[in-house]
């Protein structure tokens, strides 16, 4: 399992990056054609150098902060792997949680862990630029913990979840991995209007 855990943390590093040759040249030429209209109606000189220079840096700006997303979600994967095995050294495997709105992926500040056969979600108490949990809370599968269902997102690289977390609704994505979707499996709650229906 070991090896698995080492390479769903480097997965879920990878799917965090929100790099998108399409968004990344709409946000490029966003910001040259504001920089560069700010630039015009403040100063008459404008010319084919600083063009260029608006155009680098631009460009420079939205790489640098897809590298920097990429970086801070592999700093909080690290952290918190490093926080359960301080704290709860006897789990099995770290799951990831994701939150997703249309392409864009982010971190969730908590995870699922796996331990002695039974599922335990993790929340976090981490600052958003912090990479190391002050402090957490553990939940176990059960009343205050459910999981309704696991269904594959449309790219079919996640697994997007809906259930309860202390009586409220609750929804995440974790990465879709065959290995993931069986251990998940036995702690699917079926809702009583899907038992009607059958």
């Amino acid at each position: 399992m070991n090896e698995f855990q080492d390479r769903l943390i480097a997965e879920s590093a990878a799917a965090v990056k929100s790099f998108s040759f399409g968004q990344s040249v709409l946000a490029s030429t966003f910001y040259i054609g504001s920089v560069s209209a700010m630039y015009f109606l403040i100063r008459q000189a404008y010319d084919w150098r600083m063009q260029i220079v608006i155009v680098v840096l631009a460009v420079g700006y939205v790489a640098f902060k897809d590298y920097a997303l990429q970086r801070q979600a592999k700093r909080i994967l690290q952290g918190q792997a490093e926080w359960l095995k301080k704290r709860r050294p006897q789990h099995d495997l770290y799951v990831p949680l994701f939150e997703r709105q249309g392409k864009y992926v982010r971190m969730k500040r908590a995870c699922f862990y796996f331990m002695q056969g039974n599922l335990y979600l993790e929340a976090f108490n981490q600052s958003k630029s912090g990479h190391v949990p002050q402090e957490s809370i553990q939940v176990p599968a059960g009343v205050d913990l459910r999981i309704a269902s696991l269904i594959v997102s449309d790219n079919a690289g996640f697994l997007d979840g809906t259930g309860t977390l202390m009586g409220q609704p609750y929804a995440f994505s974790i990465l879709h991995r065959p290995e993931l979707v069986a251990l998940f499996q036995p702690f699917l709650i079926k809702s009583e209007s899907n038992n009607q229906g059958e």
